[in-house]
């Protein structure tokens, strides 16, 4: 909303710069995403990736493609190097 303040000459309007709304700042700071097709950077609100013009229907990535593997890969590796464990202990567990 336009804060409008009177002027003293001639009885103009002057409007008043507000400052951004809550709303401004949570859409606006959000930073930027990546595109799940080719890793490019491109803004959290884009349809459309501009690089690779991919179509984005469930909206870009917070985190970068290549690191979202990464995780993928030890939380995997670690599962097995639990289970591995697990079983080593039993099985030694049973030998006594």
């Amino acid at each position: 909303m336009l804060d409008v303040r009177r002027s003293t000459c001639f009885d103009d309007v002057m409007p008043v710069d507000e400052d951004p709304s809550p709303d401004d700042i949570e859409r606006f700071s959000r930073g930027d995403a990546y595109c799940p097709e080719c890793g490019g950077e491109i803004s959290d609100l884009a349809d459309i990736c501009p690089h690779c013009g991919a179509w984005l229907p469930g909206g870009p990535e917070r985190h970068h493609p290549e690191a979202a593997a990464m995780r993928r890969k030890m939380i995997i590796i670690i599962t097995i190097a639990t289970l591995i464990a697990f079983l080593g202990l039993f099985g030694l567990l049973r030998l006594f």
